[in-house]
């Protein structure tokens, strides 16, 4: 539902109350920005991860709409008690967000096993079965929904020591697509968006992994990434969860298996 703006503000303001909103990675960085735009909207948020401690302080925005709840996207039983708790408290799931994610940097003759399945656990097998789990609640309160993914701009093309990431990344994409066809006689849509390197503690352990130093003539990688975005910025926490809020809604009600770039025009794809 969409609301006229009042007299003095610009745009549309959206209105999601009575919508019930289950945000993973809620703890920091995109998560915990989209979970509290989302209770700003009017939703009634769950914001679920690990880390107990900043989802807490996440909640702390808007108390009497959000809630923090245990979840570890790697073990299929911690999915499924933070979302039966949503189920038996209001009986209905209306958003999933799927923001849990983690990045690696290693190089094609340094990945190693256990790095590889540490990845691929949360950034794409935890994201296909929350979604899983998530969409079966849907399905029983009959009502539609929306899920967004985070895929990244790295899904589209992989740089140097991100091949794991990116392919991971890449798998969100694609998931996205098949999730969106299989769910959408349901009236359940699925999209995604593909950020950009975001101001986040994330992009400070890339920073950090690829040194963030000058190396004899050559760039940062924040100063290449800057070169290569038109519009000349990093990405920010708040431009994620703008599409991401766009994507939950009514307004993008004809919108499925789309993958959002958010990345200052760094892809026209």
């Amino acid at each position: 539902m969409v609301q006229r703006a009042q007299a003095g503000t610009i745009g549309p303001r959206v209105d999601l109350g009575g919508r019930i909103a289950f945000v993973t990675g809620a703890a920091s960085g995109i998560g915990r920005q989209t979970a509290r735009d989302l209770a700003e909207a009017g939703a009634m948020v769950f914001a679920a991860d690990k880390a107990g401690r900043g989802c807490l302080e996440t909640c702390t925005s808007f108390p009497d709409r959000m809630s923090y709840l245990p979840c570890d996207v790697t073990k299929l039983s911690s999915v499924r008690t933070a979302l039966d708790a949503v189920w038996q408290e209001h009986g209905a799931l209306d958003i999933l967000v799927n923001c849990a994610g983690v990045y690696s940097m290693q190089q094609l003759m340094d990945i190693t096993e256990e790095e590889y399945d540490r990845v691929l656990a949360i950034n794409l097998k935890g994201l296909l079965f929350v979604s899983q789990i998530a969409a079966r609640y849907m399905l029983k309160a009959g009502r539609g929904g929306a899920i967004v993914n985070i895929a990244s701009a790295a899904g589209r093309k992989p740089s140097v020591g991100s091949m794991v990431y990116s392919a991971s990344k890449a798998g969100v994409i694609s998931l996205t697509q098949g999730m969106a066809q299989e769910l959408a006689a349901h009236e359940i849509r699925v999209n995604a968006i593909a950020p950009g390197a975001v101001e986040t503690p994330m992009w400070d352990a890339v920073k950090s992994a690829y040194g963030d130093v000058e190396t004899g003539n050559g760039p940062t990688i924040e100063t290449a990434l800057l070169g290569a975005t038109p519009l000349g910025r990093l990405c920010r926490p708040q431009d994620c969860a703008h599409a991401i809020l766009y994507l939950c809604t009514d307004q993008s009600a004809f919108v499925t298996g789309q993958t959002l770039n958010v990345d200052g025009g760094m892809y026209f794809n």
